[in-house]
């Protein structure tokens, strides 16, 4: 994603609201949690532990069908915010890619238990 003015739907079940289906849904930015990382941010979603690999969707439509660009990682105990990795690529989202090549990829061809995907490559 080059322009981080995506409406963005967070989904997740966070433990401060056990066992409901949460969501929080603004305007993606961008924030650093080291120095050298910059990770994809909502700024007004609260969720909390227990949301985390929760999915970010851009272009969401009525039935839930939309665009995976992140997933719930981080946020700070002191404020409001989720961030989580960018996996969006100028041909679409990385995590469809991973997608993809797991369904298609026969069992039988992985070794020690993984497998690596070069065509995926965000670059």
């Amino acid at each position: 994603i080059s322009n981080y003015n995506f409406f963005t739907h967070g989904l997740g079940y966070s433990f401060n609201k056990d066992p409901n289906f949460r969501y929080c849904s603004t305007d993606l930015s961008t924030k650093f949690g080291i120095q050298t990382y910059e990770n994809l941010w909502l700024d007004i979603c609260d969720m909390t532990g227990g949301s985390s690999g929760g999915p970010w969707m851009v272009d969401m439509d009525s039935n839930g069908r939309g665009t995976v660009v992140s997933v719930n990682s981080w946020g700070y105990s002191s404020s409001s915010g989720m961030a989580g990795p960018n996996l969006s690529t100028d041909k679409g989202s990385l995590a469809e890619c991973l997608y993809e090549r797991a369904r298609d990829t026969p069992f039988d061809d992985v070794d020690n238990g993984g497998l690596i995907v070069p065509d995926c490559d965000p670059q």
